[in-house]
């Protein structure tokens, strides 16, 4: 019975350092991003929404966003501690023509736009590199301001 006791401790132990260093990367990104999501509501802006993603060295994600006539957004990517560079850049259009992105050596990449017109724009994440090689956890959100605010 102690072997059986002993047994399962050693295989939570073994599955349970991967989950908490999961949770701290999630965390990481996550507190980076709020820091600077907080500066950013209390100078006016009104913060939007938000997700948190994992992708290797090497990879983006695209997620599609209505930007609106009369706003400026401040786009944010906040990496992970694992991450070293993290780039973001929005675009519109099949063609993809961005119309301004962060792509500095940095594991957080801002981007400030102001649409000249109501539209679907795409917001890509490029996690360009890790620390590791492997993988790494970003957040990734936005604020929105009015011309009049």
């Amino acid at each position: 019975m102690k072997r059986l006791i002993l047994s399962a401790l050693a295989a939570g132990a073994l599955l349970a350092a991967p989950v908490a260093h999961l949770l701290a990367s999630q965390l990481g990104a996550k507190v980076t991003a709020l820091a600077i999501m907080k500066a950013l509501a209390d100078s006016g802006w009104t913060i939007r929404d938000g997700s948190i993603d994992e992708l290797n060295q090497g990879e983006s994600k695209v997620y599609p966003v209505t930007l609106y006539y009369g706003n400026t957004y401040k786009i944010v990517a906040a990496g992970d501690e694992d991450a070293a560079d993290v780039d973001i850049g929005v675009y519109y259009g099949p063609e993809g023509k961005f119309l301004i992105k962060d792509d500095d050596n940095s594991n957080v990449a801002v981007v400030t736009v102001t649409p000249g017109y109501t539209d679907q724009f795409y917001i890509k994440v490029v996690m360009a590199k890790t620390k590791t090689g492997g993988t790494a956890h970003f957040v990734v959100q936005y604020a929105s301001k009015t011309k009049n605010r």
